[in-house]
């Protein structure tokens, strides 16, 4: 089923895209082709609303704590704050598990109009070298302001 979401972001050629995968996720996006690692590179474009009152510094220790605490052998590896396009953008890189794969996941984060929007992007740690930079340049493509889920 097609949804409403308008997710504004540089799509990689030829990966597939579906759209409102589950409530709070405006798309979802994955290579056609399979690594010798068995592991698809993903992204997904999520929004959340904001904890009114709740700090931005809040909110990301709330999300590093659901993030570890809900995937397996999970430990942030990196962390960072930075400017992207005059608006804050913070950055986790976290390291997992899936069954007996280990596994790299990014996470970028804008906080705009009582949204907190996340771009992420999982795949097999094997196959991060050859993943990390088209994941970042993806990330740098996004605009959360022309972005909406569906009502």
């Amino acid at each position: 089923m097609t949804g409403d979401s308008v997710v504004r972001i540089g799509v990689p050629r030829g990966w597939e895209q579906v759209t409102d995968p589950v409530p709070g996720v405006g798309l979802l996006m994955a290579a056609r082709r399979r690594p010798a690692s068995g592991v698809l590179p993903s992204m997904a474009v999520a929004a959340a609303p904001l904890t009114p009152g709740q700090t931005r510094a809040e909110c990301l220790t709330a999300l590093r704590a659901e993030l570890t605490g809900g995937l397996d052998d999970a430990e942030v590896e990196d962390e960072d704050a930075f400017e992207l396009d005059g608006g804050p953008v913070d950055y986790l890189r976290l390291s997992h598990r899936d069954e007996d794969r280990h596994l790299v996941s990014e996470v970028w984060l804008w906080w705009t109009d009582g949204l907190a929007w996340s771009v992420s992007a999982t795949v097999d740690r094997r196959d991060y070298p050859a993943w990390c930079d088209v994941f970042e340049e993806v990330a740098a493509t996004f605009d959360p302001e022309r972005s909406h889920l569906a009502a």
